[in-house]
């Protein structure tokens, strides 16, 4: 059943791509090409039209369509990394000057620096592993300052707007003063939850489960105010199976931090009030539900 389904969506998506891809019909790799939806999305994000169905155009309707209907596994990578605008949140180097702050080579799954991550395990209490961990991050701190000397026309792409939330592409705000304790802290955790994150998945294995650690430490440094909340291990992990590292790195931000803001973080404050919310509406709306299966309480 299943495989009839992701045919029919395979089907009806090649039928929207083509139709909307303005005759260009040489997709590179045999794919289909998808700048049809950075069009389409282009064209909303200018308009500002919010949930506003009366204005959306035919394509729009459709796409929304489609997309309710579930993206094809063929496409799923390309489509999220496309819905989560990572070209316009990406940082040219910036993934992997986290690596290498974080002790990560990014590329081979080993360690730049082996003893940076056997001292997670240790005493926080050593200096020698506490001073290794301080200049690998002030190392960081000083490569981005001398680049964006160097460059002078060289410009952050702004975030979408976030209430009280920290500007995390702020290389100055994140990293000019590491907490190392805290992120020893949160490597320790990362390690721990690594082996309960789809466990048994084989592409979550050996060099997949590197490539999760490394999202995680990463994204850890990238964005100090969440650091890791478990649970961010799953939304990296079901990236990973559908992209590369780098692309997964910026599309956990758009999730975390504009797609589900307040859902991950110590308070977790947006996950409380939906869930009470959502009982505030059962108890209001299915109390006979309720009564009659016997789970009203």
């Amino acid at each position: 059943m299943y495989v009839d389904e992701e045919a029919e969506r395979a089907t009806r998506w090649d039928a929207f791509l083509a139709q909307n891809d303005n005759g260009n019909d040489d997709a590179k790799d045999g794919a289909r090409t998808l700048d049809a939806l950075v069009r389409i999305l282009d064209a909303r994000a200018a308009r500002g039209s919010g949930d506003d169905a009366s204005e959306e155009s035919d394509e729009e309707r459709e796409l929304r369509s489609l997309v309710a209907g579930g993206v094809p596994m063929a496409l799923r990578g390309r489509c999220w990394q496309i819905f989560a605008r990572v070209k316009e949140r990406r940082r040219d180097g910036w993934f992997r000057k986290l690596l290498i702050a974080a002790g990560e080579t990014g590329e081979t799954g080993e360690t730049a620096a082996t003893e940076t991550t056997e001292d997670l395990s240790k005493d926080e209490g050593d200096g020698d592993e506490e001073d290794a961990v301080e200049r690998a991050l002030a190392s960081l701190v000083d490569a981005t300052c001398d680049a964006a000397a160097a460059d002078d026309d060289r410009t952050a792409v702004p975030d979408a707007p976030r209430a009280a939330a920290p500007d995390v592409h702020d290389s100055q705000d994140v990293l000019a003063a590491p907490d190392r304790h805290a992120f020893r802290r949160v490597c320790k955790q990362i390690d721990k939850d690594l082996p309960r994150t789809f466990p048994g998945h084989p592409l979550l294995d050996g060099i997949g489960r590197d490539a999760l650690r490394r999202v995680l430490r990463a994204y850890a440094l990238h964005n100090p105010a969440v650091g890791y909340c478990q649970g961010t291990n799953f939304l990296a992990a079901l990236l990973l199976l559908l992209m590369e590292e780098e692309p997964a790195f910026w599309c956990l931000g758009a999730l975390v931090e504009d797609i589900l803001p307040g859902y991950y973080g110590n308070t977790m404050l947006a996950s409380a009030v939906d869930q009470a919310v959502l009982r505030t509406l059962v108890d209001r709306r299915c109390v006979y539900f309720l009564f009659s299966y016997g789970q009203f309480v």
